[in-house]
């Protein structure tokens, strides 16, 4: 049963004082990941853990996520390639092959933690995207203008897709609506915020997004609720 606060003896606390509260950390993230691992086994709780140690819930499932990484990553993290938790928390979000491919990019061409996070923004929106072609298109763009399009359901269209899907395969579904943004013209990122999909893509994808709405004959703003309500139903595009 998990125990409280009092629990965690002092060598767990220095270990992650040691990674956490100073501005150069004296130990190896893993270390700072297995005593916040040993940590949350004898409390069993990310917010008694987050109380115990003062750091956000947040923080501390950042640093778990750590000793989940990859060997290879690990080895990266042993040899300090790899210092950044922000950066292996995002890493954990792959896994095999692609992570540690990611991974060796990270070291190699010292990308940030903004750089990873495009990345990854952009392989969730192009997920058959081999994680080296993703790399390379998001470091491309960087310089480059993004249109942010703000599409939204009505609140039926929404409450269908609800119904109709899983949260896992919910952006899924309103991924394969955007598919034709794909060929030539590669999302940078699509998430749904409530009734909106928000898009985001290179500014010469517009003139694409634009013909797609053209094409169905309804305005820009109407374009996701035409594509999802068509998936929905099991029209064919």
């Amino acid at each position: 049963m998990p125990s409280n606060p009092d629990a965690i003896d002092n060598d767990i606390l220095a270990r992650i004082a040691k990674g956490t509260k100073r501005r150069r950390r004296d130990i190896s993230l893993l270390d700072v990941s297995g005593a916040m691992r040993r940590a949350y086994d004898k409390m069993g709780s990310l917010k008694q853990v987050a109380k115990a140690v003062k750091l956000s819930p947040e923080m501390v499932r950042q640093f778990l996520k750590v000793c989940e990484l990859e060997e290879g990553v690990k080895e990266m993290i042993r040899l300090e390639s790899i210092r950044s938790v922000d950066i292996c928390y995002r890493l954990s979000g792959l896994r095999g092959d692609e992570q540690i491919t990611l991974a060796r990019h990270i070291v190699d061409k010292r990308l940030s933690s903004k750089d990873v996070r495009d990345i990854l923004r952009y392989k969730v929106a192009n997920p058959r995207t081999p994680v080296e072609e993703a790399v390379r298109r998001t470091l491309k763009s960087k310089n480059r203008r993004v249109y942010v399009a703000f599409l939204p359901l009505r609140e039926e269209t929404y409450n269908q897709l609800l119904r109709q899907t899983t949260a896992r395969n919910r952006i899924t579904l309103v991924n394969a609506c955007f598919d034709r943004l794909s060929a030539g013209q590669p999302r940078t990122g699509i998430e749904l915020r409530g009734r909106i999909i928000v898009l985001r893509l290179p500014e010469e994808g517009v003139p694409v997004l634009r013909g797609m709405a053209k094409q169905l004959r309804v305005p820009l703003k109407g374009l996701a609720e035409a594509l999802v309500s068509a998936r929905l139903s099991g029209a064919q595009q």
